[in-house]
């Protein structure tokens, strides 16, 4: 249950709610101050400045895109609704409907980088919807699986 923890699981009688991406987002800010501090060392250290301007802009557009990751992409949240029989996305207050249960069916893609969940509809599962998970270790992908992925299924085929 310990890897489970980090996607802030929810579930009441008519509701199953979780967090996809929280547990990325550590590992993005990790990566993102790497290289800032590579950049900062790099700009400290380099006598061409027209290298510094290349390097503050690839830091600010890094900062920007781990702001719009902490803002927008952490606290997005996955609602199966039972009562409604509906997948919903939440960000901030908001309800944004993806798919009904019955057209929903649950993927498992498997990429050279390693393995993600995600739901698509039953007649074009070539095209995601909602990703439900980020790439997975073999050890995060059993955890997933017994833990969120069980459940998911249980609700689409009821």
């Amino acid at each position: 249950m310990h890897e489970l923890s980090a996607y802030d699981i929810q579930e009441t009688g008519s509701t199953f709610s979780f967090q996809p991406f929280k547990k990325e987002f550590p590992k993005n800010v990790l990566y993102m101050a790497l290289a800032a501090v590579a950049g900062g060392i790099f700009i400290f250290f380099n006598a061409n400045p027209a290298w510094d301007k290349i390097m503050l802009s690839l830091l600010a557009l890094g900062m920007a895109y781990l702001i719009y990751w902490g803002l927008f992409v952490v606290r997005t949240t996955v609602v199966f609704d039972k009562g409604n029989r509906t997948i919903f996305k939440q960000k901030g207050s908001g309800l944004k409907k993806i798919l009904p249960f019955e057209e929903a069916c649950l993927l498992l893609t498997n990429t050279n980088g390693g393995c993600y969940y995600s739901i698509a509809r039953k007649n074009d599962r070539y095209r995601s919807v909602q990703r439900l998970s980020g790439y997975m270790s073999e050890k995060e992908l059993h955890a997933f699986e017994e833990g969120i992925a069980q459940k998911i299924q249980q609700m689409l085929e009821e």
